[in-house]
């Protein structure tokens, strides 16, 4: 089970509290005003910490109080570019995504495995190859599950493998794969991965 700890306005955490109904087990718990969030960190066991930023403040003002070399952070962007998403990632934020994102579950799963996450809108500008339009998405959008099997399989691990780490038969396993080339158009692995990456659902 995740513990995540979220400092959010109230309408943010009453959209989250539906996190732990997904395949990724995970408790939300809400920080506390007034209390440095390291300490609650550290006294609640918390495994991720997810902030809410404007997209104006400095790293240290996001972080008061907080280790990200201890905790994963997650920061919900009402406003972003790629600079200041950059700043927070050289300060040690895992992930920067906007405010309201979809399937927040899977990035939090991601930050928690050791992976950093950026939007495509504020990771496009820090894509140096050319002719890659990360903004630019005509593909239906993964499951959680489908980013959990996508994640994997950029781990190296075959069908067999996933299928013991996610506790499901090894042809569940073959349909998501299957549901995963479609939604990205493509045709082997190899190249669902490179377009996971692209798309900023993978890290590599």
């Amino acid at each position: 089970m995740t513990r995540v700890l979220i400092a959010a306005t109230r309408r943010v955490l009453d959209d989250l509290q539906d996190l732990g109904d997904g395949a990724t087990p995970i408790t939300v718990e809400e920080a506390q005003d007034g209390s440095d969030l390291g300490d609650q960190v550290e006294a609640r066991s918390i495994d991720a910490v997810v902030l809410e930023a404007d997209g104006d403040e400095s790293p240290g003002e996001i972080l008061d109080g907080l280790d990200p070399r201890s905790v994963p952070v997650v920061v919900l962007a009402r406003h972003a570019d790629a600079t200041w998403a950059n700043a927070l990632v050289r300060a040690g934020v895992r992930a920067v995504v906007p405010s309201g994102a979809r399937d927040l579950a899977a990035v939090i799963a991601a930050v928690v495995a050791g992976y950093i996450v950026l939007h495509p809108e504020v990771a496009q500008p820090l894509v140096p190859a050319a002719g890659i339009d990360l903004r630019t998405r005509d593909r239906q959008s993964l499951t959680t599950r489908e980013l959990e099997v996508l994640r994997m399989m950029a781990q190296g691990l075959a069908n067999k493998a996933i299928a013991a780490r996610l506790h499901i038969s090894e042809h569940t396993v073959k349909f998501h794969v299957g549901s995963i080339f479609a939604k990205l158009h493509a045709g082997s692995r190899t190249e669902a991965v490179t377009l996971g990456a692209r798309q900023g659902l993978v890290m590599l």
